[in-house]
């Protein structure tokens, strides 16, 4: 999920983080966990290829991208790669492609109120 509050190494950005199902269904959080898929260069009808198809993950509510660089997190984030939401939805460097599908257990589905 993200939401408006910058992100730790980029002000301009917007944080991104996790949220436990549980915890988000409480605080009505669902809003901010909904994220556009857009495929870039997709024809209708055409198959998507995890590896050669690139997208862009775009969060709903703020239209911000999915993005990250080179500097890690300071060490009281245990000094990981950050991502965080650039407020430059187009920007060529927030194209992503799926390089690995895992099968996760379990499937979550919101409340009907949510939908």
């Amino acid at each position: 999920m993200t939401h408006d509050v910058a992100s730790p190494t980029m002000p301009t950005n917007q944080e991104f983080t996790t949220i436990d199902t549980e915890k988000m269904k409480l605080e009505s959080r669902y809003n901010d966990t909904l994220f556009h898929l857009n495929i870039l260069k997709a024809n209708d009808g055409q198959a998507w290829k995890s590896k050669a198809g690139h997208f862009r993950l775009v969060h709903v509510p703020t239209k911000v991208s999915l993005w990250t660089h080179k500097k890690a997190l300071p060490e009281w984030a245990f000094s990981q790669q950050e991502i965080n939401g650039n407020k430059n939805a187009e920007e060529r460097t927030a194209t992503w492609y799926v390089d690995d599908i895992v099968e996760t257990a379990g499937k979550f589905s919101p409340p009907s109120e949510w939908r």
